[in-house]
């Protein structure tokens, strides 16, 4: 199979291979390396290719995933989780799933907010062609005629005299914003003030906790003890900040503190999951888990669908916005200077 499309995607297909190789029992050495030859991406295709080469030099897996530094963090802990359980492709098929859930969702966002992006340019760019080109003019015949400027005007031709340098700082803080949300939108305080965002924030809250409460309703179902299945679930985690928790989690239940109330005392850990895990007996935490990961897919979805209700008139809105004091600014000093040559 040919990779095509991203980084998200290729993860998720190959996660997908690796899964069928594993379930299949074939000896993984010439499995990775024959993958290796169908991954566009240069770095992923070394990654496998060292993996291989370990693996046929006589490394079991695990040392040779421990000495193979250039997986992607998550799918290599989703390996280390399928090597500890003894149950690899069943996990690397639980991590493909997951991957596929969240491409999907991300298509059906970037689907929805497609026009109303276009709408929201088009107004800027509107609103960009009359301050660089339009105001100046209007501005020197104002003058002329000794015409005072409203302050709305004197924004408007104040914004039209640095149009040209502002619109390239905003691309510049544009670029430079989606390349912090590339590198560390999901840990530290970047990823709590994405989560601060209306209806943004909590679609990603909730994808977060579901694809958690995936990996915990899979190792408990492993019969993983409860610490080491966290520090497992957190290996697997796109989202950093879960990953962290679950990691203090892990050591407070090491500690003796009793499951509900080491969720409760994580605030990256919805009250929800306290309440559906926490009072859940030993054999059935795995279920536990699995309902709750129903249940926070589910209000991701619903946000995802709020979001693209959202965006449209949003859209529209600043656009309108965007020109109306355009013209505004504009035309109300010229209608004053009508009045006066009447």
């Amino acid at each position: 199979m040919v990779f095509g499309g991203g980084r998200a995607e290729q993860q998720a297909a190959l996660s997908g291979q690796l899964a069928a190789l594993a379930s299949a029992e074939l000896p993984l050495g010439p499995g990775l390396r024959a993958l290796a030859g169908e991954v566009p991406g240069r770095s992923l295709r070394k990654a496998l290719v060292h993996l291989a080469n370990r693996l046929d030099a006589g490394m079991s897996p695990a040392e040779a995933l421990e000495a193979t530094s250039a997986l992607p963090p998550h799918l290599r802990g989703a390996m280390q989780a399928g090597l500890r359980t003894g149950h690899l492709g069943q996990v690397l098929a639980q991590y493909a799933a997951m991957e596929r859930h969240r491409l999907e969702l991300n298509r059906r966002v970037r689907s929805g907010l497609r026009y109303p992006a276009i709408l929201a340019m088009t107004g800027v760019g509107m609103a960009l062609l009359f301050l660089l080109w339009v105001t100046p003019g209007f501005a020197r015949i104002l003058s002329d005629f000794g015409v005072p400027l409203i302050p709305a005007a004197r924004t408007a031709l104040w914004l039209g005299q640095r149009g040209f340098a502002g619109f390239l700082g905003l691309v510049g803080v544009f670029v430079e914003g989606l390349a912090v949300l590339r590198l560390g939108g999901r840990r530290g305080w970047i990823a709590s003030s994405w989560r601060a965002i209306p209806v943004v924030g909590p679609l990603w809250r909730f994808l977060d906790l579901a694809e958690f409460s995936r990996w915990m309703a899979l190792l408990v179902e492993q019969e993983v003890p409860l610490p080491e299945a966290l520090r497992l679930a957190a290996g697997g985690l796109r989202a950093r900040y879960l990953g962290a928790a679950a990691c203090r989690a892990a050591r407070r239940l090491e500690q003796g503190a009793p499951l509900a109330e080491v969720l409760r005392g994580e605030k990256a850990f919805a009250p929800t999951l306290a309440v559906l895990v926490g009072p859940a007996a030993a054999g059935a935490l795995a279920e536990a888990f699995r309902i709750a990961a129903d249940l926070f897919a589910g209000r991701a979805d619903a946000q995802a669908q709020r979001l693209q209700w959202l965006a449209l008139p949003v859209a529209a809105l600043l656009a309108l916005s965007l020109v109306g004091f355009v013209l505004a600014s504009l035309f109300l000093p010229l209608i004053s200077l009508i009045q006066r040559l009447a």
